[in-house]
């Protein structure tokens, strides 16, 4: 993970452990087959929000659809590679 993703890693956690909540992480390892199991573990899970690094455009497409029919709220970080 590179020094900028750490620190916004790290800034969320912060934020969402002083508002009560917990932070999953998950690292797809660049391979976005693994993102896009990853994102349908969260769902069904029944997490109560996403935030995705997409590491392609459009790739995620149904999985985050998914996510927003479910009724959680998917938020997009940084840059797509």
């Amino acid at each position: 993970m590179s020094a900028w993703r750490t620190t916004e890693t790290d800034s969320i956690k912060k934020a969402v452990e002083e508002a009560g909540g917990k932070l999953v992480v998950k690292d797809a390892g660049g391979d976005i087959a693994t993102q896009e199991s990853d994102i349908r573990d969260l769902v069904a899970a029944k997490v109560d929000y996403l935030v995705v690094a997409p590491l392609e455009n459009n790739s995620l497409q149904g999985a985050l659809e998914e996510a927003m029919e479910a009724g959680i709220p998917v938020i997009l970080s940084g840059p797509c590679h």
